[in-house]
C-alpha cells in the first residue's frame, strides 16, 4: 500500500485513499502502475482508452489470496521492502485498503490486456522479481504481443532502474 509519495516523479491517484472505481474517462497520455497499482490500471483500463499503459511488476495471473500471501511473507523475508516507500497511513485507510487490495487479486487481469492496443501497453518487470512472477507470465505476455521489458538486477520493489525505462518509454 505504497502511496504516490514512494513515486517521487509521479502524480496521480491515491488508489488507497481515494474512489476505487472511476465512472469518467481519465484524460492522460500515460497510466503507470506499480504492483496492485498496474492491477487497478488493467481494472479501470476502459478508464484510459487513450493512454499509454505502463504496468510495473503487476501481479499476473490470478491466484488464490493464500498464495500472494505466501509470495509476500516470502519477498518480505529475502528482497525486504523499499526503505523509501511511503505507505498510506491510518487505520481506516490500512483496513479498506486489505479490502481492496483482496478486490484486485480476484480478477483475472490478464484478459483486459486482450482488449487493449498491444503497441500501448507497456509492462516492466525486475528479473530478480521471483516472488510475485513466474516466468511463463513473461512467455505469457510476449505471446500476446504485449511490450514486455525485463530488467537486469532490479526485483519487485521500485527502482532507479525502473524510473529509466519510463523515461525511454514516454520520450
Amino acid at each position: 500500500m505504497n502511496t504516490l509519495g514512494t513515486y517521487k516523479k509521479y502524480t496521480g491517484i491515491e488508489i488507497w485513499k481515494d474512489d476505487f472505481y472511476y465512472k469518467e474517462e481519465m484524460a492522460v497520455d500515460f497510466a503507470i502502475g506499480h504492483s496492485l497499482g498496474a492491477n487497478f490500471i488493467l481494472q479501470n483500463h476502459d478508464k484510459f482508452k487513450k493512454s499509454k499503459i505502463i504496468l510495473v511488476n503487476p501481479l499476473l495471473p490470478r491466484h488464490s489470496c493464500l498464495k500472494w500471501l505466501r509470495s509476500f511473507l516470502k519477498f518480505h523475508w529475502q528482497e525486504g521492502l523499499n526503505p523509501d516507500r511511503q505507505l498510506v497511513k491510518g487505520i481506516k485507510y490500512y483496513i479498506t485498503g486489505i479490502w481492496k487490495a483482496y478486490k484486485l487479486m480476484q480478477k483475472d487481469l490478464l484478459s483486459f490486456l486482450d482488449n487493449l492496443p498491444k503497441e500501448n501497453v507497456f509492462v516492466i518487470r525486475g528479473k530478480r522479481d521471483c516472488f510475485f512472477w513466474e516466468d511463463s507470465i513473461s512467455l505469457m505476455l510476449k505471446e500476446r504481443g504485449a511490450n514486455l521489458i525485463e530488467i537486469d538486477e532490479v526485483g519487485h520493489n521500485w527502482h532507479a532502474k525502473i524510473d529509466e525505462e519510463i523515461e525511454k518509454i514516454v520520450a
